[in-house]
Order: structure tokens, then C-alpha cells, then sequence
């Protein structure tokens, strides 16, 4: 199992990345998309626009990873910033969306050998 990042999001790919499984604790945020409102009386209301799709952030963290896969992954961020890509994670769950963190933190470890990376991703699960 791994991480696949490809773009563009159909077809055949441009550009692609594929990652080993990201480390345990990675981060889901979930936006459903629900409108508050309040009535005329004053009351509260939520409301969910039928077929609005669920937007989740999905935050990634990678702990020493190759000089070559982290500037495999550094260029496919550039190349693609604000392009819809495709992802599968490592749950093999297909994802559409962007990275929406500007440039992956890349954090060097031990002299260039090794590198701490994270990265945002918000998107709609296919």
C-alpha cells in the first residue's frame, strides 16, 4: 500500500508521485457544507443543500523520506499548485481535490539524508 498522487486527475498521467504510507495520526477535517440560518422568529436553523458533496482536508506527514522522493514530491507540488490532481491513499481510497497547503514543509534531518514532509490536501472522495 502507498500513496499515489497523479495528475491530471483522468487519463493517462503527466506527472506522478507515489509515496510510502504516510505515518499513524494524520489529520481529517470535514466540512458538510451546512448553511445557518435564522428564521424570521429568530430560530436557528441548518440547513444541507441536497447533493453538495463532502469536503474533507486531509493533512499528510511523511518522517524521513529520500532526497529523491522528496524532490520528486517538491516538483510535482510546483508543477500542479491549484490543479485538481488525483490521490489515492493508503486506504486505497480514490480522491479528487488540491494540495492546499502553498509548498510542503520539508524539514531536514541528519545532514540532507533524510526529511520530515507534510502536506494539506482538500478534496471529495470518488
Amino acid at each position: 500500500m502507498s500513496l499515489t498522487l497523479r495528475y491530471p486527475k483522468t487519463g493517462s498521467p503527466t506527472y506522478e508521485v507515489v509515496m510510502r504510507n504516510p505515518i499513524l495520526g494524520n489529520d481529517n477535517i470535514t466540512d458538510l457544507n451546512v448553511l445557518n440560518r435564522k428564521t424570521r422568529s429568530g430560530e436557528a436553523v441548518s440547513v444541507r443543500p441536497t447533493g453538495s458533496p463532502t469536503i474533507i482536508m486531509n493533512r499528510y506527514q511523511y518522517k524521513t523520506l529520500t532526497k529523491i522522493v522528496k524532490d520528486d514530491l517538491d516538483e510535482f507540488l510546483r508543477l500542479t499548485a491549484g490543479l485538481e490532481v488525483y490521490l489515492q491513499d493508503h486506504n486505497d481510497d480514490v480522491w479528487h481535490g488540491v494540495v492546499s497547503s502553498p509548498s510542503c514543509e520539508m524539514i531536514t534531518r541528519d545532514d540532507t539524508c533524510s526529511y520530515d514532509v507534510g502536506f494539506d490536501f482538500v478534496g471529495v472522495k470518488q
